[in-house]
């Protein structure tokens, strides 16, 4: 099966006689793969030729199986080059030969001479398949994790050179240091890597509609892209690397407890936005809402211009409302202002379907508007004897009708 190679060729050359075939201009064959594996090993190369060989039609497949494992048959391949191999079929006597070769390819050098030929500069390619086994990875090793799930706690991957999850629909890795620049959990749905150091990983990136928590980190990625996560948990985190957060339409997103926030924080695209006891919110230069968006900004010193007039609910207990100049809520909105001191604007609650104001400090407040004196006791406001300010209700009771619902009832 091991294909030397007989016809040396440096890997511009080999580009150039592969450039007609990935443009579909000439027939690729498996006598043109075998003729690429005599002339080079450069990962580029092969990379290349592994594509050509996956872009023919299913029934044409077998005819390039013994190619595939030649590819690494004491040839030394990067990881990107084994993950596209291992897409090549699901039969399970080739996988499991094609995994043999992988493990067991030696750092093969051709020609002392020709450093395109050298595969020293590759570290093991480590196929792992459960991750109970993790503590059986040589050193320096590029993993490739096969499995399904993968779940780790307390781990120091400091002698793992990168490690990739094709097939992982869940991954937890807590409570990890020295990850690895090349970190990939692209492929999967899930994705907890709370309470680990990633400062050593180059970038991290998830798949579209991607459930992420990245709680109480203690060292962020040089570059994090978010964009793309339905839900995301970045609770109790120093955001001061960011020059900015993007995120996704519709999606849920938790930063309690978090300090450093960008400035210009955009969480406007959000259906449901945790912010409770952030630190320096209100250096922020705006905060909007979504319409029909859940909003909770509990213990947070709000900037200036910070409206929630589209919210469907929103939690400002105890929150800092001291740079605001009004508050505007959406019809039949749920507002919670529990705690809350030092409003010196008129609040107008007539509109909303449900209004919580227990220990609510209203000293300052020149007037407020209720829908109802049901929903003011409802409320729970608790009004101080010494409050000179005036209370007022959008449904108003008449006088000769109340009269003559009474008399209607005594008949």
């Amino acid at each position: 099966m091991f294909i030397e190679i007989t016809n040396p060729s440096n890997p511009l050359r080999t580009e150039n006689f592969l450039r007609p075939y990935k443009r579909g201009e000439k027939e690729f064959t498996p006598e043109i793969a075998r003729q690429i594996l005599t002339m080079t090993n450069h990962p580029r190369n092969i990379r290349d030729m592994l594509r050509l060989v996956l872009n023919q039609p299913i029934e044409k497949r077998s005819e390039y199986a013994d190619i595939i494992l030649a590819t690494f048959d004491h040839r030394a391949q990067p990881a990107e080059n084994a993950m596209i191999a291992q897409t090549f079929s699901s039969e399970k006597t080739f996988l499991d030969e094609l995994k043999r070769h992988i493990s067991a390819a030696e750092n093969f050098t051709y020609s002392q001479n020709s450093d395109f030929y050298q595969s020293a500069a590759f570290s093991p390619v480590h196929i792992l398949e459960d991750y109970h086994n993790f503590h059986t990875i040589p050193d320096n090793a590029d993993i490739i994790y096969t499995g399904k799930s993968f779940h780790r706690y307390y781990e120091n991957l400091k002698k793992v050179r990168s490690i990739r999850f094709p097939n992982a629909h869940a991954i937890t890795l807590q409570n990890t240091k020295n990850f690895p620049p090349d970190f990939d959990v692209s492929s999967a749905k899930e994705v907890d890597l709370n309470r680990s150091d990633l400062s050593g990983v180059k970038k991290l990136f998830f798949q579209d509609g991607a459930i992420v928590s990245l709680f109480n980190l203690t060292g962020f990625p040089q570059e994090v892209d978010l964009s793309a996560c339905n839900r995301i948990n970045l609770s109790y985190n120093n955001l001061s690397n960011f020059s900015s957060l993007k995120f996704k339409n519709d999606s849920t997103i938790s930063l309690h407890h978090c300090k450093n926030l960008p400035a210009d924080l955009d969480v406007s695209m959000c259906n449901e936005v945790n912010m409770d006891q952030c630190k320096t919110t209100s250096s922020l230069n705006a905060l909007k809402f979504k319409k029909d968006s859940t909003v909770s900004l509990q213990y947070c010193s709000l900037p200036q211009n910070t409206d929630i007039s589209m919210c469907r609910k929103a939690d400002l207990s105890g929150a800092d409302l001291t740079r605001l100049k009004a508050l505007k809520f959406a019809d039949n909105a749920h507002i919670i202002l529990n705690y809350c001191r030092d409003i010196d604007f008129p609040l107008d609650f007539s509109n909303c379907e449900h209004v919580e104001l227990k220990n609510f400090d209203m000293d300052h407040i020149p007037s407020i508007k209720f829908k109802n004196k049901q929903q003011q006791k409802e409320s729970g406001l608790k009004i101080p004897k010494d409050w000179h300010g005036k209370i007022t209700y959008a449904e108003k009771t008449n006088f000769f009708s109340s009269l003559f619902r009474k008399h209607n009832t005594n008949g």
